[in-house]
């Protein structure tokens, strides 16, 4: 969290975290951080996780979802075949926070630092990031096509214009 370190070698064993898009600003990850920091709120966080989900299957799209850490927040991941640019992803994020409020946009709204840790990483206030649900080499062996991150956008933006009132 404080600053930007390459690493090489063997898993740091303190907390780290990836970037989600390249120095191209465009994204090759989607990690959606679904937090829990107040009382009931692992609730409400595991609840988004589903939902998010629920969009990325639906889309076709492969992910892995983890549980963040002591707090039991939670990490959606994918990856991405190709690359996305950022104004797409900004509005992935704001248009999933609509449904989704324990959803921290940053991340996925700053193509220059935005970042999550990713499963196995440690937590700052202790344990790892643990995935429940998914295969790690959808991770390590991307599928995802812009087009299908396109859909997802899609399928947002008809949710939030029927649930918005007139």
């Amino acid at each position: 969290y404080t600053g930007h370190q390459l690493v090489d070698g063997d898993e740091p064993t303190r907390p780290w975290a990836v970037y989600l898009a390249g120095t191209d600003r465009r994204f090759r990850l989607l990690g959606f951080d679904l937090d829990a920091k107040t009382p009931g709120a692992a609730a409400a966080a595991a609840r988004d996780a589903d939902v998010i989900a629920g969009l990325l299957t639906d889309a076709g799209i492969e992910h892995v979802v983890c549980e963040s850490g002591p707090s039991h927040g939670r990490h959606v991941w994918a990856a991405l075949a190709e690359s996305v640019d950022d104004e797409t992803i900004a509005t992935l994020a704001r248009l999933t926070r609509h449904l989704c409020p324990t959803l921290d946009t940053s991340p996925l709204s700053n193509p220059d630092t935005g970042c999550v840790r990713p499963p196995g990483a440690p937590h700052r206030d202790g344990g790892r990031s643990t995935v429940l649900r998914g295969e790690l080499s959808t991770l390590t062996a991307p599928s995802t096509t812009a087009g299908q991150v396109r859909a997802v956008v899609e399928a947002l933006a008809k949710l939030v214009d029927d649930s918005e009132p007139a």
